[in-house]
């Protein structure tokens, strides 16, 4: 039987996720730092648990960075982790940013939410930023890729940059209808 997450458990995360106590610092793409607990993380992700258990550059220093990773998109994959939900203001390109580094440090749940969240930031604006992210790692991402797909031949504007091969070739090759589907 299932039960429910009481907001007050949530509530006792988003304190540990403020405490200030944090092991572990996050260096984003433009400097700024982060702060994190290595015990979380390395629980999270099997892969920064190797990057801090196998005498690597980020054990010793007890600094990870991420240089393709804004603060933005860094603190939403923490809020995501640690609490489940977020206050930040989400927009798709930091929500993208997000997906990118749960999916590299392979945090499954997270990168869960990420792509049910992008799902609803699809418009004709946000698709090809969105699908260029999915189409690289498409065999992971079956439900954003589906809801990609599913977008894209929904939308008039889509189809005709697809029809023009104005989108990149990645999303090209997702989006192009199978043979015998329109049969």
């Amino acid at each position: 039987q299932r039960i429910d997450v009481n907001v007050n458990v949530v509530a006792v995360w988003e304190k540990v996720r403020n405490a200030g106590r944090e092991d572990l610092h996050l260096v984003c793409s433009n400097g700024e730092q982060l702060g994190a607990h290595a015990l979380i993380l390395c629980a999270a992700s099997p892969v920064v648990q190797a990057m801090l258990q196998h005498s690597m550059r980020e054990e010793l220093e007890r600094t990870i960075m991420l240089t393709d990773t804004s603060l933005a998109a860094a603190s939403l994959f923490l809020d995501l982790l640690y609490v489940g939900a977020t206050e930040a203001e989400v927009n798709h390109g930091t929500a993208v940013a997000a997906l990118v580094l749960a999916h590299r440090w392979q945090c499954h749940g997270v990168v869960g939410m990420l792509e049910c969240a992008l799902e609803q930031l699809l418009t004709d604006a946000s698709f090809e930023e969105i699908a260029t992210a999915v189409a690289e790692r498409r065999d992971d991402l079956l439900v954003l890729t589906s809801a990609c797909v599913r977008y894209a031949w929904a939308s008039k504007a889509i189809q005709r940059k697809i029809r023009r091969d104005e989108c990149s070739p990645c999303v090209q090759e997702m989006c192009k209808p199978k043979k015998g589907a329109s049969e």
